[in-house]
């Protein structure tokens, strides 16, 4: 049997045996081929020496292997076998005032908006929990269904909240980014429902915005923002978007700013700042939503993923900072949760994100919505501090209004969801935190 360590540590042996082969069967001779032959039987030599030695580290770490293997099949079968819970909070019930009241008492400071919500019915309170329901509804003639609602306020909206006549609360319309005011539909020329949808401007896309590191030019761009909004009739803009660019391959990276928190979070306040005020700080009557918190980072499966193992060090240091910094700094009207589970938990419906981070840690004084069609139980998003499910389908309506009238869903829960919703329209209409 050949010696491989002798030859590799004699290689002119080896050049000679081979030129003498190579001689003998009357073959052309060339050097290069023969060190190539050399080094190849050096790399091999090498190769065995080097699985000998993984073969020994992994006898030597397989406990070590072993107990994280338990560890991990223990953790899954516990994400996979417990039932989400959640946070008891004991919320009081609203006493209906004296005499009847409408948005409009409260709007003029002789009511205020518990009083007004005191008033509501199971049924429209069920309505103020979810957008407005439209019986026709998402899909615009030849579109996808999510670039316009037909019915709405504003042709081509992206939904809208309750409003109500005998209550006498207007209608907050909304339309998305995080480009400019959308209102356009997927697939369709945009003149075809709404004319006015080909005089919204078209700006660059988050990213392109976060490369020039400057808030005062998203400040700018979120009053630039404001003015389409203000022409088009559209209260409410569904962006600034700060997730994290977390994988260069998620679908909507082009929406967020970066991968840095500091800097998503400083472009996303100052857009924010932009879109709800003018120049003097005064408000502009125009609605801010950050979104999508927390940890939307992919597009694939976005309504089943899952970030399991998240550390809470990595959860506030790296995706929620960006919400954090938006809005302590930007103080916007709104937040949209995210469709993604974060440690198994749906965030929508997460009470310690919600109102535990969100409110009670960063002050948050708005009101929350969820993404379009999401997939968490609507039953538990006021408990959560979720406040309104969008984008307002009959289904949604049935189901909490049936968990209203038998006790699943807690009335005091819902009547504290619905003050957040009309106190952010109160203050777009009279530039007044109440």
């Amino acid at each position: 049997m050949l010696d491989m360590k002798f030859l590799r540590e004699n290689p002119e042996i080896v050049k000679e045996n081979i030129k003498k082969k190579f001689q003998d069967r009357k073959l052309p001779m060339v050097d290069e081929v023969i060190e190539l032959d050399v080094k190849n039987r050096a790399a091999i030599t090498e190769l065995s020496d080097l699985r000998a030695e993984n073969n020994k580290l992994s006898k030597a770490n397989g406990p070590l292997f072993g107990k994280l293997k338990k560890a991990w099949s223990e953790t899954v079968k516990k994400l996979e076998t417990r039932k989400p819970e959640l946070r008891l909070v004991q919320r009081p019930l609203l006493a209906k005032p004296s005499r009847f009241v409408t948005f409009e008492d409260v709007v003029a400071g002789t009511a205020t908006a518990e009083e007004l919500v005191a008033e509501f019915t199971d049924e429209e309170l069920a309505l103020m929990l979810n957008g407005r329901v439209f019986e026709d509804g998402f899909s615009v003639a030849g579109g996808t269904g999510v670039g316009g609602v037909k019915g709405g306020t504003v042709k081509n909206e992206a939904g809208e909240f309750w409003s109500s006549e005998r209550l006498k609360i207007p209608a907050i319309t909304c339309a998305d980014g995080p480009s400019g005011v959308r209102l356009g539909n997927f697939g369709d020329p945009v003149t075809n429902f709404n004319p006015q949808g080909k005089t919204m401007v078209h700006w660059p896309s988050g990213t392109a915005l976060a490369q020039g590191w400057d808030p005062a030019a998203a400040e700018k761009f979120g009053r630039l923002v404001a003015e389409d909004m203000a022409a088009s009739g559209i209260h409410g803009w569904l962006a600034p978007g700060v997730n994290i660019h977390r994988n260069p391959l998620c679908g909507r990276n082009f929406e967020y700013f970066s991968e840095d928190p500091l800097l998503s979070g400083l472009m996303g306040a100052y857009v924010v700042r932009g879109v709800q005020t003018l120049p003097d700080g005064k408000p502009s009557g125009c609605v801010a939503t950050v979104k999508h918190l927390c940890a939307n980072n992919q597009e694939f499966c976005r309504g089943e993923a899952n970030s399991i193992m998240l550390s809470e060090k990595a959860f506030r240091e790296i995706y929620l900072k960006p919400f954090e910094i938006a809005v302590r700094v930007g103080r916007p009207l709104a937040v949209m949760s995210s469709y993604n589970k974060v440690n198994d938990e749906y965030c929508a419906t997460t009470y310690d994100l919600m109102t535990g981070v969100l409110r009670e840690e960063w002050g948050f004084d708005g009101f929350v919505m969820t993404d379009w069609w999401n997939a968490a139980d609507k039953v538990r998003h006021p408990a959560a501090g979720n406040d309104v499910v969008m984008p307002g389908v009959r289904g949604y309506y049935n189901e909490m209004l049936a968990a209203l009238k038998d006790g699943r869903m807690k009335r005091a829960d819902a009547q504290h969801a619905a003050v957040n919703v009309l106190k952010s329209a109160l203050l777009k209409l009279s530039g007044e935190r109440r």
